[in-house]
């Protein structure tokens, strides 16, 4: 909960100060997660927060200093990677995702078959059209990602957001992902 807040903070879905309220309502997770989520994001000198009656006001950093000082403290939004027939992955859950989405705003060349991130919910709809055991890229087939927090919060054009796409490549090995993904992100900050 508290990695979504800060991906929504510096894709700018929050007013520079907001409530854990509105958080609550935009993320779709309980007053008590954002509670606890400001706690944490306060307690790793990312934001200030100020109490105004049963009302707490939190304001983040700047976009740059926010993501410099929380980019070490985030992880992968991935939690696992599976296949489907590509057919099978419905067009309002298709948001773009690894190296898809990377050269979709990038010189690096698209991956032969696609990859999409999805939440929970979305997961649970299309498990069962999973094909258990495949690992490569066959024609025919996508990766899907399933994501520690819904993509579709913050993905603009279905495509994922450039923080979490970042989070999610990071540790590639290919240098050529690198430096596409350090291209991309110097764009957006």
């Amino acid at each position: 909960a508290t990695q979504a807040v800060l991906i929504g903070v510096l894709n700018g879905v929050f007013e520079h100060t907001f409530r854990s309220k509105e958080l609550a309502q935009t993320l779709g997770y309980s007053l008590m997660s954002m509670t606890r989520a400001l706690d944490q994001t306060e307690a790793a000198g990312l934001g200030k927060s100020i109490k105004k009656g049963r009302d707490r006001f939190f304001t983040p950093l700047e976009k740059r200093p926010l993501w410099e000082k929380a980019a070490p403290l985030l992880t992968s939004p991935v939690r696992e990677t599976a296949r489907l027939l590509e057919r099978d992955m419905p067009e309002k859950e298709k948001i773009l995702a690894g190296e898809s989405a990377l050269a979709r705003i990038s010189a690096l060349d698209a991956p032969r078959t696609n990859t999409y991130a999805v939440g929970r919910e979305q997961w649970k709809r299309l498990q069962k059209k999973a094909i258990p055991h495949l690992t490569a890229d066959e024609p025919g087939t996508c990766a899907i990602q399933i994501w520690r927090y819904d993509p579709a919060l913050f993905a603009k054009d279905r495509m994922a957001d450039v923080f979490s796409l970042y989070l999610s490549l990071k540790d590639e090995k290919d240098e050529r992902v690198g430096i596409a993904l350090g291209q991309a992100l110097k764009e957006y900050l």
